[in-house]
């Protein structure tokens, strides 16, 4: 069977964590090997960072500006050459308007940000968002995927289409981990975030003014991002500024920090708890469904008096580092998704009333 897979998360050059969940569970269905794979992306210009990553990936040149405002009319129909050979499946990995078709179509979605807490997106999120809804994606999307069972429950409050959750599967690599260049105390904690006030800036701006000898090595500063240039960064001596780190400069920070802080208001499912697990760091968690849902944790925290108590402990004791409740084997998590494609394809031909072969249908 054909899968065509939707490329266009990785139009912009940043990585994130919709684009490292997608590349692992394209992976791993790569490695399962039952689909014929169809890599496309549509953009007015050729963008060779995908080209470098996925070498059969078709540009279809259509520009996202025009398909965009063509999209706020209704949905445009499929062009008739869109696919050199039509899927039996299309999927698009995170929320993005599509074409009206008859093939049928799967969509992640990867949180409930913009519908539970819109005030952490920019205002051309917001906008984006609000014309196209996830209440309007119900109208030509067959199913849903999702990274954890929290987001599909949010789903399931919406829409009786099928949801199949899908764990991360990330292909940790064996690499040396590297000091970063700058002078970083022997003791600290490390925090890995943008500048969001969803990842529990408050609550880490406590503690560092209620421990005055703390060290923090903040990360994931993105010189790109400025929806929240406006709140400013916390002026403490304390706090260590890193910006774009390495993967190896990262692991670094894991294998040494004496403890993560994982402090997010709301997550789909939150990766950097998934290398802290993997690189052994203990990690004291924000008490949310979705941390509840895959970790198990001698540090939950509901406030910062319980994050006080637990980072007190930890720089005196040896913690222990998050445990994952799920199964991350990336072969098993490729046949589960299979056959929940397959799955879709079939419910779709009995919709329709065709036998499965989609090649003469548009």
């Amino acid at each position: 069977m054909r899968l065509a897979i939707d490329l266009r998360p990785f139009l912009s050059p940043w990585i994130s964590g919709v684009t490292v969940l997608t590349d692992a569970l394209i992976t791993a269905l790569q490695a399962e090997g039952s689909w014929d794979l169809d890599f496309y992306y549509f953009a007015a210009e050729r963008f060779e960072l995908i080209h470098r990553r996925f070498p059969t990936v078709r540009h279809i040149p259509i520009s996202n500006r025009w398909f965009h405002f063509r999209s706020l009319f209704g949905s445009p129909k499929l062009p008739a050459h869109f696919f050199e050979v039509l899927p039996d499946l299309i999927w698009i990995p995170d929320r993005r308007p599509f074409f009206k078709t008859e093939i049928p179509v799967v969509m992640t979605v990867h949180d409930a940000v913009p519908e539970q807490m819109p005030e952490t997106l920019s205002f051309k999120s917001r906008l984006y968002h609000r014309f196209f809804s996830l209440q309007r994606s119900f109208r030509h999307v067959d199913a849903f995927l999702t990274p954890s069972q929290s987001t599909a429950d949010f789903l399931k409050e919406r829409t009786a289409r099928p949801i199949h959750v899908s764990y991360a599967c990330l292909p940790f690599s064996q690499l040396e981990a590297v000091k970063p260049s700058v002078e970083i105390p022997e003791s600290f904690v490390f925090f890995l975030a943008p500048v969001d006030p969803r990842k529990g800036l408050t609550h880490l701006e406590q503690i560092v003014q209620s421990m005055p000898d703390l060290s923090v090595v903040w990360a994931g500063l993105k010189s790109y991002d400025s929806r929240f240039a406006f709140r400013g960064l916390p002026q403490s001596r304390q706090v260590i500024f890193l910006s774009e780190i390495t993967e190896a400069e990262k692991a670094w920070l894991f294998q040494n920090a004496f403890a993560f802080l994982a402090l997010s208001e709301m997550e789909g499912f939150d990766l950097p708890v998934l290398e802290a697990a993997h690189w052994k760091c203990p990690t004291v968690l924000s008490d949310i469904p979705v941390h509840r849902e895959l970790f198990e944790s001698d540090y939950f925290t509901r406030n910062f008096e319980e994050s006080l108590k637990f980072l007190n402990f930890l720089r005196e004791n040896e913690g222990k580092a998050p445990q994952t409740r799920f199964s991350d084997d990336p072969s098993k998590i490729a046949r589960d998704l299979s056959l929940f494609f397959r799955s879709v394809v079939v419910h779709k031909n009995r919709e329709s009333g065709r036998d499965g072969n989609r090649n003469d249908c548009t």
